[in-house]
């Protein structure tokens, strides 16, 4: 094997490198946003189930209620 063909082996590999950890910094990113997302989510709606409990017990009954119907689970 030549030389420019072992740079150029090498290179590639390099670039795979670096393309592999910028993928995976993308996906700490992605996975940071939806955990803070999810957590968000949560504390909306254990504020609304705190100030409205009556509205949040029938939400849940109609939900479980749509899910029975549907056969879903």
């Amino acid at each position: 094997m030549s030389s420019s063909q072992g740079n150029t082996g090498a290179g590639l590999a390099n670039e795979a490198k670096n393309t592999a950890g910028k993928l995976l910094d993308a996906q700490g990113h992605a996975i940071d946003r939806a955990s803070q997302n999810a957590s968000n989510t949560l504390n909306e709606v254990e504020t609304f189930v705190r100030e409205q409990p009556f509205s949040a017990a029938f939400i849940a009954l109609g939900i479980g209620y749509i899910i029975g119907r549907l056969r879903l689970l």
